[in-house]
């Protein structure tokens, strides 16, 4: 057990450092696995342009999709719009 207060301070101070530490190594493992940063520097380029190819078809996925979402629920937006007589 602790006797004095500074025991208790001393005590407070490692286990401080130990959850700092613990929080630095956590974070390092999280940015590791979720946040891997690609080299493009060594890049060919064909890879560069299979990378722009993935991204383009990414986003014209998207786009095509939320068309299909506009077109599949217009109705539900005719909600909020003023009725034709």
């Amino acid at each position: 057990m602790y006797q004095t207060i500074n025991d208790i301070e001393a005590e407070k101070l490692r286990l401080r450092s130990a959850i700092s530490e613990k929080e630095k190594e956590i974070r390092e493992t999280w940015e590791d696995i979720f946040y891997a940063k690609e080299d493009t520097s060594v890049m060919t380029p064909t890879q560069r342009l299979l990378s722009y190819a993935n991204t383009g078809a990414g986003i014209f996925d998207g786009v095509l999709f939320g068309w299909k979402l506009y077109r599949r629920l217009g109705g539900a937006f005719s909600l909020f719009r003023k009725k034709r007589k």
